[in-house]
């Protein structure tokens, strides 16, 4: 806005017209002229004046010191100039709504909103462009050149910050660190040119620094503080996956989930929703589950069983629905007491039909499980189970990639619920005949069998009225006569 200086000269505060300080709208009249909004904001009484002087489109000098005080010392009052000036705000979506809901003057003096992506489609001629804005950077840097396999390890890491095979982030920031790294160590190993090992050893570094949290999770598994198993078949139980947020970083970790099964009035208790660790979208998913179960095998007759569902070693809060699916297998091997693979981890959100739905952080997840197994030792059976729609996501280490490609570890997508049983249970879901029935051994057919077992045994709890024969009634009512006990 501007602003008039004084000076100060044996005691007496003065001022001319060669003390008038231009503002940034003055160096912009004619012009354009951008502005962060956050730091606008941050101006005291700076919202206030651009607004005015938007709306006179004209420009006048006022004091800061005349607005904070009610006195003060007179000084020079220049002459408005008229303002002819474009203002583009830039901030984040969240500093726009606040804008949106505390000043509804908003609309009326910035009409024009445009939404920046994050990230752009991966194709041949984006490849190129964004390897012409890596050469920009190292150019501008002053960087070791970077050759072909540099390029190609910064295009797939670009992919992976955007969790997407076919699509690239537009984070600039975060890819100028990595540069500056991968430079560093290529000087320090006296190389000429920047090459793909140089990227990986500045990606380990980075990892290594962000990743002490991590690694005392995962110190925990390898000592067995946290209970994580890798190996066999338990009834009940199973290997959820699970994302840790900390500060700037993300890192994935197994969780194990249990359910456990009662005769009851088909109540499914969510153990995190009731002592406060679980968050809403994590109800939702577990109230999904409930109404899947019921509208499959309760439509004939009501559900005479109650469960309960936990994360065990969950000191947290728990938010999101990827679990849903891992929750409804658990409770489906505690209802047909059917174990459940421990060498399988699996993350899936799921609708009340039994579709599953794609989720976050699917590439921090199996790497998670991934390591838990490396500390473990690997079988040769472990992998994971993920949503068929995350399978464009996947952007996985090399060291992952190439366990795939051994053999040593398997990812599977899977695009519905009954899907997910048969692998996880090693049992077929089973298919009903023409009167309706499903085979015994089958998943459907245990469920069944045991919910049919649960009636019977609700049924039978009912009090029995007893028959009494016409002598037996004859003899009570002369005993009422008589005046006997009965």
């Amino acid at each position: 806005m501007g602003h008039v200086e004084q000076v100060t000269y044996m005691g007496t505060v003065a001022t001319d017209f060669t003390l008038i300080r231009a503002g940034a709208l003055h160096r912009a009249n004619g012009g354009y002229l951008l502005l962060e909004a956050e730091q606008v904001l941050e101006q005291p009484y700076a919202w206030q004046g651009l607004k005015r002087a938007l709306r006179s489109r004209s420009l006048k000098l006022s004091s800061l010191e005349q607005m904070l005080t009610l006195t003060g010392t007179i000084s020079l009052e220049p002459d408005a100039i008229p303002l002819d000036v474009k203002i583009v705000l830039l901030g984040d979506r969240e500093t726009f709504h606040l804008l949106q809901e505390y000043d509804p003057e908003l609309q009326q003096f910035f009409k024009i909103r445009a939404d920046f992506a994050s990230a752009m489609p991966r194709t041949v001629e984006n490849e190129q462009k964004y390897a012409h804005f890596l050469a920009d950077c190292v150019a501008k840097e002053k960087l070791l050149p970077f050759d072909r396999s540099a390029l190609m390890a910064l295009i797939e890491e670009s992919a992976r910050a955007a969790e997407d095979q076919q699509k690239l982030s537009l984070h600039a920031s975060s890819v100028g660190d990595l540069l500056r790294e991968a430079h560093y160590w290529a000087i320090k190993q006296q190389e000429k040119q920047v090459n793909a090992a140089h990227i990986r050893h500045a990606l380990a570094g980075q990892e290594r620094r962000r990743g002490q949290l991590r690694e005392l999770y995962m110190e925990d598994i390898a000592h067995g503080t946290q209970l994580i198993n890798c190996e066999g078949a338990v009834v009940g139980q199973i290997n959820g996956l699970t994302v840790v947020h900390y500060a700037d970083s993300e890192f994935g970790l197994p969780s194990r989930i249990t359910a456990t099964v009662h005769q009851g009035g088909g109540e499914v208790l969510d153990i995190e929703r009731t002592v406060d660790l679980g968050g809403s979208l994590h109800a939702k998913g577990v109230l999904i589950l409930s109404s899947y179960l019921r509208a499959k095998f309760g439509r004939d007759r009501a559900i005479h069983f109650s469960a309960s569902i936990a994360m065990e070693q969950n000191y947290g809060g728990v938010e999101g629905d990827s679990a849903t699916m891992a929750e409804l297998a658990a409770l489906i091997s505690a209802i047909t007491d059917l174990p459940i693979r421990q060498d399988v981890g699996i993350t899936g959100s799921m609708n009340q039909m039994g579709e599953i739905q794609p989720i976050g952080g699917v590439n921090v997840k199996i790497e998670g499980f991934f390591a838990a197994c490396q500390l473990k030792g690997f079988t040769g059976t472990q992998g994971v189970i993920i949503p068929q729609q995350n399978a464009r996501h996947l952007m996985l280490r090399p060291e992952i990639v190439q366990a795939v490609e051994q053999g040593l570890f398997t990812v599977h997508a899977v695009g519905h619920a009954e899907e997910a049983l048969e692998l996880l249970l090693g049992v077929p879901m089973g298919v009903a005949n023409s009167k309706g029935k499903y085979p015994e051994q089958s998943v459907m057919g245990r469920v069944l069998a045991q919910i049919k077992q649960w009636h019977k045994i609700d049924k039978g709890d009912k009090p029995k009225k007893s028959k009494k024969s016409k002598k037996d009634k004859k003899s009570a009512e002369s005993k009422e006569v008589k005046g006997g006990d009965v």
